[in-house]
């Protein structure tokens, strides 16, 4: 009789893991300007502190616990697009980011000839 309850805590347990089997969340990460995969993308799930980055054509491929997370996908100088996704089964997804930037005008820099070093000792004041 101890080896029947032996044997249905076993079942149960191992159903029980095989039920919270990983999904996953992949896909590519693009310019939204001009449609380009974006190579060092960052993809990232605060909640659980993990993350991954886009591959050398642009792909992620994150597995997590089953669950609903908000993604953020990071993109150095074109910001961060943060996503909410059921991942109770696995999700591909395609992201574009950076399609709502703005152009700005260019920048003028100057300066006075005055403003300049006149000599070159160092630390020494007038």
């Amino acid at each position: 009789m101890k080896s029947f309850f032996l044997l249905i805590t076993l079942i149960c347990s191992s159903y029980n893991v095989l039920s919270q089997a990983n999904k996953t969340l992949s896909g590519y990460v693009t310019d939204g300007r001009n449609g380009e995969t974006i190579i060092g993308a960052k993809v990232y799930i605060p909640s659980i502190q993990k993350g991954v980055i886009t591959n050398n054509y642009g792909f992620y491929s994150l597995s997590v616990p089953p669950g609903i997370y908000k993604v953020e996908y990071r993109v150095t100088g074109l910001g961060t697009k943060v996503k909410e996704i059921d991942l109770n089964n696995d999700v591909l997804l395609d992201m574009e980011v950076g399609s709502d930037l703005q152009n700005i005008e260019g920048v003028v820099v100057s300066a006075k000839a005055e403003d300049n070093v006149k000599s070159t000792k160092i630390g020494q004041t007038h």
